[in-house]
């Protein structure tokens, strides 16, 4: 995903994000030998540009995403601890900006199914 698709007016796609952030993890996992708990934060601060961009649905697909991957792979986030905490009202944050019904206009039809589901499943895995 170059800068232009963050900040242009083409439609993002989950997808992209989803597998950018998988890329990440992956790496951090098998070649950076992380566990995967270090793995996810060291993706969530690779993904800090995408989180931190004016656009509340990259923030929130990129959220999606990362959480969707945490818990592909068995992260389970801890109660209390201060970070887990952060990106659990970060993650909350960003599902509340974001109206599920206005989507048609940040991304294609096709991938919106996909993002629904996946923000389901974030949802009721962290968020809970």
């Amino acid at each position: 995903m170059t800068n232009s698709d963050v900040a242009g007016g083409r439609k993002r796609s989950y997808p992209m994000l989803l597998l950018a952030v998988e890329s990440v993890f992956n790496s951090a996992l098998e070649k950076g030998g992380m566990n995967r708990y270090q793995a996810f934060a060291f993706t969530y601060d690779e993904m800090d540009r995408l989180l931190n961009v004016s656009s509340p649905w990259i923030r929130c697909a990129t959220h999606i995403a990362l959480f969707k991957v945490a818990h592909a792979n068995g992260v389970h986030l801890k109660l209390g601890d201060p970070f887990e905490s952060d990106v659990r009202d970060e993650l909350r944050d960003s599902l509340n900006a974001v109206d599920i019904s206005t989507l048609k206009d940040a991304t294609s039809v096709e991938d919106l199914g996909s993002f629904e589901r996946d923000a389901e499943l974030v949802h009721g895995a962290y968020l809970c």
